[in-house]
């Protein structure tokens, strides 16, 4: 055999799937195991903990009825039409501001806990004391208050306290109902609630203080859940976990009526704008026609009644008009200072109505609500992204345009109406010269009453607009709505059973597989016969089972044993091998003691012995001989005495007591044995023995030991290494394929030894031989289990 073809190159971090499921068959109780910890700690997760349930509703989110399509809609990403503004209102559904109202309405600062069996149980509105007037440092926040109830009246409160900010703090008192409870770290009191007070059958009870910041947190980043309906839909879903069904409900329930609310707030907020400047307006005019009435009676008072000619009520009435045209105009213009204000101070025109200032100018509505439709649509942008976003600077290039392009608008409509009031200016100086053709006493009548005319009937006006205004602030209505008002899912998300058992039965498979897994890659030792076959093409002799008697001569002593028929087996695999009348002389050796060399020599001369073969084993082992103990015979005289010349060969053979087989013992432990073994007389002695015997089987010590086998090798007919089952190491193959390869050993074969008794082989060349559980070996008979023994009494 060449040497090229000895060793088997094999990537090592390669899976062989057939020894794979030979390694997972073998140790198919590492899945029984698995699978019954893994059922044992589901059990107690599922037992032990808290159940938490799931509540949903959904909101309609008004369309922003918005078609174009932008270049930064689909920068961002925005093909379809009301994703942005879907964005924005799930924004402010989870905003912090929304959830801290909500939190305050349904008192959640305080969360109550009776005492359980395994945990503290959840509280929600059946708890029967409430804490009240809470003031604490940061330190007590999340901490837990232990109350228990001594009577109707007493209580005693208790704590400890160890954490970054109070550290070591302990308090136990007992304190009365009502009574203010102050410390330096907390002050505030417990009141009982009737009737869940009255009904109470435990006696301890656990609150503890959240600060709102964390439950708003807590809330935002991992309990409730904001998502679109589909890609379509104007409709927001929201989900919350807790482990209290009826405060999950309350949640959802609160959060929907606090976003409907603040949408009208907003709407109010709108008109609330414009009522603060008519309300300005009305200030003033009032405080106006308050002095003209008290002068036009003091006039009357003094000069007496006086009534107004036809004339004179003609251009009382021509004055009053051209008066009113303006005061409107100066009302417009003001109209116009306070929008340039607004819009020159504010980044934000969300509250902003124009309409509603008596502005009927086009241009300047859709620059406004242009303006409003941009800044809308870059609180949508964001929510998922920052101001670098290539989206949010285009949108930001068209919110400056737009604002410069409204800018300009209103400077254009402050000098139109400038001019059209110098215009009515004119006019009115020209009527006023014609006034004064009318008596003096008439005239200064005609110019009260105009002043009061013009005043009282914009002052109408202003009135009549702050109702108009007023109505549509009361009657404010959101565009969006609660669509589904919460429900809860009776069936709890966690511990979720089903998932449980999915999981638990993947981690009883897959561990188990990743502990074979991992003990293949860093497992050091021979485990199997094919991890020979990957390492070696040198055959395999045969395969010998594990021992279970302390008695080392099993083929011998239990010829019918599996043991005895591994032997056989191997017999006959040496004789295909090339053992026979011409090639009488077996080597067995072995890499390192333990691996069960001595054990082979004995029990393969004995199944040679038993075909009536007449066998030798020749102990040249002279370090250390074992085999004189097993077959009785004494070790005074053996190869060391023959090979230095102070005996014969008569003298050193002895019976043993399985018929056909004789022994030469090692003999007493020379000083030199490798010297011993390297004389003439050696080769001498073997050749004298295979005239003597059909067999001669040679023991030896290791070879990765000591030199002694290697200086017999060229002297056998077939070397026989011996490899043990999770004993002998992997690379020691490697000293088995060297010595092959470098042309110092022929006619090699390997023993493997102490294997599994549950591993099944069959016949073919190199290979062991067995028939395990048919009832052939005697200890098939012996170890038959229970079952199988009443199964066999059923069948029979």
């Amino acid at each position: 055999m060449k040497s090229e073809s000895i060793n088997v190159k094999k990537n090592d971090d390669e899976i062989d799937l057939r020894q794979l499921f030979q390694n997972v068959r073998r140790k198919w109780h590492y899945f029984i195991v698995s699978l019954l910890v893994f059922g044992i700690a589901a059990f107690f997760y599922i037992r032990f903990t808290l159940p938490i349930y799931e509540a949903s509703s959904s909101v309609l989110v008004k369309d922003s009825k918005n078609s174009s399509k932008n270049i930064e809609d689909f920068i961002a990403g925005d093909v379809f039409g009301n994703q942005k503004n879907i964005a924005t209102e799930m924004g402010i559904l989870q905003s912090r501001s929304v959830l801290e109202e909500t939190i305050n309405e349904l008192n959640l600062e305080i969360s109550y806990y009776s005492e359980g069996t395994f945990f503290k149980q959840p509280l929600y509105k059946n708890n029967p004391f409430s804490v009240k007037s809470v003031s604490v440092t940061n330190g007590v926040y999340g901490e837990y208050f232990e109350l228990t109830i001594l009577d109707s009246g007493r209580f005693n409160l208790e704590t400890e306290i160890d954490n970054n900010i109070l550290v070591d703090f302990k308090y136990d008192k007992p304190h009365l109902f009502g009574e203010e409870i102050r410390t330096p770290n907390f002050s505030f009191s417990i009141e009982k609630i009737e009737p869940e007070f009255s009904n109470i059958s435990d006696k301890k009870f656990y609150f503890k203080i959240n600060s709102i910041n964390s439950l708003i947190n807590y809330y935002k980043d991992e309990k409730l859940k904001v998502n679109p309906l589909n890609k379509d839909a104007t409709i927001v879903t929201l989900s919350v976990q807790d482990n209290n069904k009826e405060r999950a409900v309350d949640f959802l329930n609160k959060i929907g009526e606090v976003y409907i609310n603040r949408d009208v707030r907003d709407k109010a907020a709108v008109a609330g704008l414009t009522l603060k400047f008519v309300d300005e307006q009305l200030a003033d005019i009032s405080k106006t026609l308050g002095g003209i009435e008290q002068d036009l009676q003091n006039f009357k008072e003094e000069k007496g009644t006086v009534n107004l000619s036809q004339e004179s009520q003609s251009y009382l009435e021509r004055l009053t008009n051209i008066d009113a045209d303006r005061i409107k105009s100066q009302m417009d213009l003001s109209s116009m200072d306070y929008l340039y204000d607004y819009v020159t101070k504010n980044k934000d025109l969300a509250q902003l109505a124009p309409s509603s200032l008596g502005t009927p100018d086009p241009l300047l509505i859709n620059l406004i609500s242009d303006l409003q439709l941009l800044q809308n649509k870059r609180k949508s942008l964001r929510f998922g992204t920052s101001d670098a976003n290539p989206a949010v600077k285009e949108i930001d290039e068209q919110i400056a345009a737009t604002k410069n392009s409204l800018i300009e608008n209103i400077q254009s409509i402050r000098n139109r109406v400038k001019v059209g009031l110098q215009g009515i200016t004119k006019e009115l100086a020209e009527s006023e010269a014609l006034i004064k053709k009318v008596p003096r006493i008439e005239r200064e009548l005609l110019g009260i009453q105009r002043n009061f005319s013009v005043n009282e009937n914009i002052y109408l006006y202003l009135l009549q607009k702050k109702a108009e205004t007023g109505i549509a602030k009361a009657t404010a209505v959101s565009d969006n709505k609660v669509l589904d008002l919460a429900s809860i899912n009776e069936k709890p998300v966690v511990p979720n059973k089903k998932a449980v058992a999915i999981v638990i039965f993947l981690l009883a498979l897959l561990v188990p597989l990743f502990i074979i897994l991992l003990q293949g890659f860093i497992q050091n030792t021979i485990s199997s016969r094919e991890d020979i076959e990957r390492l070696t093409k040198i055959p395999i002799i045969g395969i010998v089972g594990h021992m279970t008697t302390g008695n080392r001569m099993a083929v011998a002593n239990k010829p019918k044993s599996s043991i005895a028929e591994a032997f056989r087996s191997i017999r006959a695999n040496l004789m295909y091998f090339g053992l026979s009348e011409t090639k009488k002389v077996v080597l067995i050796t072995s890499n390192v003691g333990g691996e069960g060399k001595s054990f082979s020599t004995l029990n393969l001369a004995s199944v040679l012995a038993l075909q009536h073969y007449k066998v030798i084993i020749v102990g040249m082992d002279l370090r250390k001989p074992q085999l004189v103990g097993d077959l009785g015979v004494k070790n005074d005289k053996g190869v060391s005495n023959y090979l230095i010349g102070a005996v014969t060969l008569n003298e050193v053979i002895q019976k043993t007591p399985v018929e056909n087989l004789d022994i030469i013992s090692s003999g007493p432990v020379p000083p030199n044995p490798a010297e011993l073994l390297a004389k003439k007389e050696t080769v001498q002695l073997l050749n004298t023995l295979k005239g003597m015997y059909d067999f001669v089987i040679i023991d030896t010590p290791p070879v990765g030991i000591v030199s002694d086998a290697m200086m017999m090798m060229n002297l056998a007919d077939i070397n026989m290494f011996i490899l043990r089952e999770n004993y002998s190491r992997k690379d020691y193959v490697k000293t088995i394929n060297d010595l092959y390869a470098q042309g110092k050993v022929e006619n090699l074969c390997i023993l493997l030894n102490d294997t599994g008794t549950h591993r099944r082989y069959g016949y073919g060349y190199g290979y062991g031989y067995g028939y395990g559980g048919y009832g052939y070996y005697d200890e098939d008979h012996k170890n038959r289990s229970w079952f199988s023994k009443w199964r066999k009494a059923k069948t029979a």
